[in-house]
């Protein structure tokens, strides 16, 4: 009997991928498939393996090369603690042809920050937690990589409410090259998270029918940090965006949103303050860099007298705009 091929999305519990042992199946998407696996002294890692093997259909590069790209990023960012550490990088079960897989920390519970937020968690919890994001995303700037899809999917927390960014599927870096159309309504990322210069920019794309490459700097990755700020704070997304629709695009460009504490009493002046200057209109007029996000957070820490032993919960809201931010897990980008 010939042997069946191998494919990535069938692998079974206590197969042997290099020094791991496959427990479970986390998830999938068009470009890859998650496992749960046990290292060889019992720690829990995941396992990111492509759908698509390093020597195989041409029309398959895009797919492969945005696969190593990811995996490129995050080597680059070893050692910060806001992202989920790589491990290693291999292929299986071809070392030279077959699929490419990385190997990554695994943050236990998988809650999502939205989903952390759901229960009570200490003030002062919080806030350590959204420095250490602001800073990610300064340590990310200073090295020229740009998320691109910042929303509460990609972002995990662990039990001791350490956020770790996950995925960097859509990132892109210095000197990297697009893969796909160059348009702005081709930028990877949930819609709902995009800057309102962004958003300009696709409507006009879309008016004219003419693209033009848009350049994603670290102001569009903060603006996301800061929708989801806001979510923490409030239980909804600052903008009623239910489509890709112009109508939703327009809503992020020109809407200002209710500012957190009309929505929720309990929001400290300080957290208000932050997340109000993330979502201004003008890139200008926002933080420039996560770094500054984290000087302002942690000034507020020291100079402001609040118990920060104090609970604090998402507010619980129904509607949309929940179904929303609990939204941005879609594994596979749109462009590139």
């Amino acid at each position: 009997m010939t042997a069946r091929p191998f494919n990535p999305m069938y692998i079974q519990p206590g197969t042997r991928i290099g020094l791991y042992t496959v427990r479970d199946q986390l998830g999938s998407g068009s470009g890859s498939v998650t496992y749960l696996a046990d290292s060889p002294r019992g720690r829990k890692v995941v396992l990111k393996m492509s759908l698509h093997p390093r020597k195989g259909d041409p029309e398959d590069a895009i797919a492969r090369e945005r696969f190593l790209r990811q995996t490129d990023y995050l080597f680059q960012l070893r050692g910060v603690p806001g992202v989920a550490e790589l491990l290693g990088l291999d292929c299986y079960p071809d070392p030279l042809a077959g699929y490419p897989y990385l190997v990554q920390e695994w943050v236990p519970g998988r809650k999502t920050i939205i989903d952390w937020a759901g229960s009570p968690q200490p003030l002062g919890k919080i806030i350590c937690g959204w420095v250490l994001l602001a800073a990610t995303c300064g340590e990310m700037g200073r090295r020229y990589i740009r998320h691109r899809d910042l929303t509460p999917g990609n972002i995990l927390v662990t039990p001791h409410g350490v956020p770790k960014i996950v995925d960097f599927k859509s990132a892109i870096g210095l000197g990297a090259q697009r893969l796909t159309a160059t348009g702005a309504e081709y930028v990877p990322g949930e819609h709902c998270h995009h800057s309102p210069e962004l958003c300009l920019a696709i409507l006009r794309e879309r008016a004219t029918g003419k693209h033009e490459p848009y350049e994603y700097r670290p102001t569009d990755d903060l603006h996301a940090l800061g929708a989801l700020f806001y979510s923490v704070l409030t239980g909804e997304h600052p903008f009623d965006v239910p489509d890709e629709s112009d109508e939703s695009l327009r809503e992020i460009a020109h809407t200002v949103p209710a500012r957190p504490s009309a929505l929720n009493a309990e929001v400290p002046w300080g957290l208000e303050k932050v997340t109000t200057r993330l979502l201004l209109k003008d890139p200008a007029q926002r933080y420039q860099s996560g770094y500054e996000v984290a000087q302002d957070l942690e000034a507020f820490l020291r100079n402001t007298r609040e118990d920060w032993t104090r609970p604090f919960l998402m507010p619980r809201q129904d509607g949309a705009r929940l179904r929303v931010i609990r939204g941005g897990q879609a594994e596979a980008p749109r462009g590139d």
